[in-house]
């Protein structure tokens, strides 16, 4: 053969028969077997769960509560605050009118 009959063979595909083998099995799923002691572990964690999920609807409704507590407080505090305002208010146009008066009697006399 030449050289460039050579190089002709040694550029074309190789079609080979030899197949490769690779063990697959552990990627697979297995089914899983379920004894006595994990039954008793699932039942107590979805117990957990359950319980988990009663105290953190309790906590939300409590929450709710609190917030609602909370808003009438403010309401409660602009009101008490608007008040205070109103009587600073109506006590500074008392001391003002009781100025006015006795300088008014002062002027007469």
């Amino acid at each position: 053969m030449n050289s460039e009959a050579m190089m002709k063979s040694s550029n074309s595909p190789v079609k080979s028969k030899a197949h490769a083998f690779v063990d697959i099995s552990p990627f697979l799923r297995r089914s899983v077997v379920v004894n006595e002691k994990i039954k008793a572990n699932l039942s107590e964690t979805r117990r957990r769960v359950v319980r988990l999920r009663a105290h953190l609807e309790k906590f939300s409704v409590r929450l709710a509560e609190l917030e609602a507590e909370d808003k009438l407080g403010n309401f409660e505090i602009q009101d008490l605050m608007s008040q205070f305002n109103e009587a600073e208010s109506l006590a500074s146009s008392v001391l003002k009118k009781r100025d006015d008066t006795a300088n008014a009697v002062i002027g007469k006399i």
